[in-house]
């Protein structure tokens, strides 16, 4: 029963603790393009990826549009189409990596 208790707590010391997390992408900023028909987006801190988006209009509809994701301390730049030209918004997405 002493082996039992024995092997039972070198399995507990030997076990690693939980991975430690990276921080999650942070220092975001976005805004609108110089042209009429794009947004940007980027975080400077952190770890993980950003996206841009754009909130695009036509005469009568919006409709978002994304930017690729790209790596913290880049910048994501999401750009309208050509059936919805007027960036009216800018936000952006983040994930981990």
């Amino acid at each position: 029963m002493l082996a039992t208790i024995v092997a039972a707590a070198a399995v507990v010391t030997l076990t690693p603790g939980a991975a430690h997390a990276d921080p999650p992408p942070s220092g975001c900023t976005h805004g609108f393009g110089w042209q009429d028909d794009y947004t940007w987006a980027n975080c400077t801190s952190g770890s993980g990826y950003v996206r841009a988006v754009a909130h695009c209009a036509s005469k009568t509809d919006k409709k978002p549009v994304n930017g690729p994701w790209k790596p913290v301390g880049t910048q994501s730049s999401a750009n309208c189409p050509s059936t919805y030209p007027l960036a009216v918004a800018h936000d952006y997405d983040i994930k981990g990596p």
